[in-house]
C-alpha cells in the first residue's frame, strides 16, 4: 500500500505539536462489558470472556464487522481498504479499543496492492462522525493470507503508530481475518478479539 497522496507538496506541510492529541480515556472494562453482549462470529473467533493478560483487547461491533465483510467481498480481484473508527480506553493495566464504525475508502490498485488518492479522503471525512476517533485501518489480501507486508508495516508506523491503533487484514477468499497493533504491527491472539452487540435499553 502506498502512502496517501498529499493535496499540497510535502515541503509545504508544517507539523505542529498539539496538547489535544487523542489519548485513550479511562473506563473500567467491567463498565463497558455491562453495556454489550459478546457473541461468536466467523470473522473473528472468541472464547466468550476477555483474558486478563493481553496487551490489547479489540471489541468489534457486529454491524461494523458485517459491513467490512461485505466490502471485502465486493471485488476479490483487487485489494479493498477502509478506516476503523471508535474509542480507545484504559482500564487499570488493561488497554482496549472499541470499533464502532468501518468506513470504506475508494482506492486504486489490483490484487496485490492499493493506494489512496485525493478523492479517497474527501469521501472519508464526509462520513466521519464527530464522536468517533480514528482507531486504525483495514484492507484485504485476496487469496494471499493474513500478514502485514513491508509496505503495510510502513503505513502502520507512519500513520497508526500508537500502541492502541490497529490494522485489520481480511482475506475474502479464505475468509480469514487477523488484527495487528502498534508501531511494530504485532499480531493479536484470536482470543483478544471480540464481536459484540450493544445492549438495548433496560
Amino acid at each position: 500500500m502506498k502512502a496517501p497522496e498529499a493535496a499540497v507538496p510535502m515541503e509545504e506541510i508544517q507539523w505542529r505539536e498539539s496538547h489535544n492529541i487523542y489519548q485513550p480515556a479511562c473506563r473500567p472494562l467491567p463498565d463497558f462489558l455491562s453495556t454489550i453482549d459478546l457473541i461468536s462470529n466467523d470473522l473473528i473467533s472468541n472464547s466468550g470472556n476477555p483474558p486478563a493478560d493481553r496487551p490489547l483487547l479489540v471489541f468489534l461491533e457486529q454491524r461494523c464487522a458485517d459491513r467490512m465483510k461485505r466490502h471485502a467481498g465486493q471485488d476479490i480481484l483487487r485489494e479493498q481498504a477502509g478506516i476503523l473508527c471508535g474509542q480507545a480506553y484504559q482500564s487499570d493495566e488493561q488497554s482496549y479499543v472499541v470499533i464502532e464504525s468501518a468506513i470504506a475508502v475508494d482506492t486504486l490498485g489490483d490484487a496485490g496492492h492499493f493506494r489512496f488518492h485525493q478523492n479517497s479522503w474527501q469521501g472519508f471525512w464526509i462520513n466521519l462522525s464527530d464522536s468517533h476517533n480514528i482507531i486504525g485501518w483495514y484492507h484485504t489480501h485476496p487469496g494471499m493470507g493474513i500478514f502485514l507486508s513491508a509496505t503495510d508495516l510502513r503505513t502502520q508506523q507512519l500513520y497508526f503508530s500508537s500502541a492502541w491503533q490497529i490494522a485489520m487484514v481480511i482475506d475474502p477468499i479464505s475468509r480469514e481475518t487477523g488484527i495487528f497493533y502498534g508501531p511494530l504491527g504485532t499480531r493479536l491472539e484470536e482470543d483478544s478479539c471480540f464481536i459484540y452487540l450493544q445492549k438495548g435499553p433496560q
